[in-house]
């Protein structure tokens, strides 16, 4: 095999190579322009330290409409973790969203999986019941908690976008969103099957790595900020 051939083969059968590399050192030098640049410093040192030098496995975690899905996104995006959500694996897809539940065994076999090929990684949603195991297998679990007014107000603008009228004209769609709303609503006073605010707490109280709570309707870029304050902390 001559010098041309070994540089087609090369370019030809390792490129992925080239392109991972080059897309890591593109995102690490544009990381450090961004670390030097901005104003805050301690900000910008918890993410780069995050991103780079930690191996962190995170549960973000509420009662529904607490924004565990919008901050275990924004985080994903901040630290370049993947995210994976429990609802993906709890809900079978179907035509009607969050009806139909997956066998247990197989939703804990497909997140378990996904996630043991990633070294960092973001877990958003609840998972209270899938066994002891996740007891240990985090680095730090952020609880996210807002009042009950806003939260039931987010949670009604959620499913209003998500259906439409029909959840006030179509007697099906009545029928469950007038369930559904009840058993939200019924987490702050423990009145509910499932997720509720003592159950969580007991949960948190059995967990081997620190638990940061967040209270309050605070924004999306403050709690990031105090997540990055947390995992420097932690480090």
């Amino acid at each position: 095999m001559g010098q041309l051939d070994v540089w087609r083969y090369f370019i030809g059968e390792r490129h992925i190579y080239i392109g991972e590399w080059r897309k890591y050192f593109f995102d690490f030098f544009v990381d450090m322009a961004v670390f030097c640049c901005r104003p805050n410093f301690l900000y910008n040192f918890a993410r780069f330290q995050a991103r780079y030098t930690l191996i962190m496995k995170i549960h973000v975690m509420g009662a529904s409409c607490a924004g565990s899905t919008t901050l275990g996104t924004a985080l994903a995006r901040e630290l370049g973790y993947p995210l994976f959500d429990s609802d993906k694996y709890f809900w079978e897809t179907s035509e009607q969203p969050f009806t139909v539940r997956r066998d247990s065994e197989l939703r804990n076999a497909m997140i378990t999986h996904d996630i043991s090929g990633q070294e960092n990684w973001i877990l958003s949603g609840s998972l209270v019941s899938w066994g002891p195991a996740w007891l240990r297998m985090f680095n730090l679990v952020i609880f996210l908690y807002i009042p009950h007014d806003i939260r039931m107000q987010r949670l009604e603008a959620r499913e209003l976008e998500r259906y439409g009228d029909r959840i006030f004209t179509d007697p099906e769609y009545i029928v469950k969103y007038q369930t559904f709303r009840q058993w939200a609503s019924g987490y702050d006073d423990n009145i509910t099957n499932g997720r509720t605010l003592q159950v969580h707490q007991t949960w948190l109280s059995k967990l081997t790595c620190p638990v940061l709570e967040i209270k309050g309707d605070t924004s999306i870029q403050r709690r990031v900020e105090i997540v990055l304050n947390k995992i420097k902390e932690i480090r």
